[in-house]
């Protein structure tokens, strides 16, 4: 447990892969070079193509290691595939099992699998499965949501699972400071997973933070997106945070029906301001 050092990296500090038109090679190699876990977010739908292309892309920015991520939910296989012929340092999976045979096909091509899992039972079969790591998703995290309990009560009990091995545990779900870093670490986590707050910290002031600006404010300006995000309050901290830091934005201003939303996560803001 600490502040550096996990899976072979500097840092113990995972980029979640946000959605494939967020998590491509700039974010990736932004984290890499940073010495934390970057991850390319792998589309949904085969595109060995395409993923190789990522990989290369990923690699012309960086020459750390880094991952892919791949929602088990979907067609998966031949994405997979390129991911150990291209021989990634991290393969994380979520939404599905991932067996020790699948396990121990990735560890022969030398890639790590961290697998992220919502509930206690995810956890024994991805422990038994022999992976690398396990991130412990709770209910505050966004993206793909597959648990029902908040990350605080499931943490500790993950760790307990896995303490007679050597797996890592990384937390994942509304944490946005040091603070929650803190708080993971004290209740006995290797490591973090951030998403959006990650996204804008890892490289500020660069382009990378302008594209991220861009990217977000985006989704927000698309009709209905306001209604979304009001109907999922439980992520209010990571969802205030990234709203203060795009209404900040000069160049950005706010719709009306961006101002409705802002006024209901932000706590204190003006539902009828600037």
């Amino acid at each position: 447990m600490g502040w550096k050092g996990i899976l072979g990296f500097d840092y113990g500090v995972v980029q979640a892969p946000l959605g494939p038109d967020i998590s491509g090679p700039e974010l990736a190699a932004a984290v890499a070079n940073a010495g934390a876990i970057g991850l390319l977010r792998l589309p949904d739908w085969p595109a060995p193509d395409h993923v190789r292309e990522l990989i290369r892309r990923t690699r012309s920015l960086t020459e750390r290691p880094f991952g892919a991520a791949i929602v088990l939910a979907f067609p998966h296989e031949e994405n997979l595939r390129v991911v150990l012929e291209e021989k990634l340092a991290v393969l994380q999976v979520y939404w599905g099992e991932f067996p020790k045979e699948r396990v121990d096909e990735a560890h022969r091509a030398g890639v790590k699998v961290l697998h992220q899992v919502g509930n206690l039972e995810e956890a024994a079969k991805a422990k038994e499965a022999g992976v690398d790591g396990i991130i412990v998703q709770g209910r505050e995290a966004g993206g793909h949501v597959i648990g029902q309990e908040g990350l605080l009560p499931l943490l500790p009990r993950v760790v307990d699972l896995v303490s007679d091995s050597t797996v890592s545990v990384i937390a994942a779900g509304g944490i946005v400071d040091g603070r929650g870093y803190a708080a993971a670490l004290a209740l006995g986590a290797h490591g973090v997973c951030l998403g959006t707050r990650g996204l804008f910290g890892w490289c500020p002031g660069s382009p990378c933070q302008s594209w991220a600006d861009q990217k977000i404010g985006d989704q927000i300006a698309r009709p209905g997106f306001a209604n979304n995000l009001a109907w999922n309050q439980k992520e209010g901290v990571r969802a205030s945070w990234a709203c203060q830091k795009i209404g900040s934005n000069p160049n950005r201003q706010p719709r009306p029906s961006q101002r409705q939303y802002f006024g209901l996560v932000v706590e204190g803001s003006d539902p009828n301001g600037p």
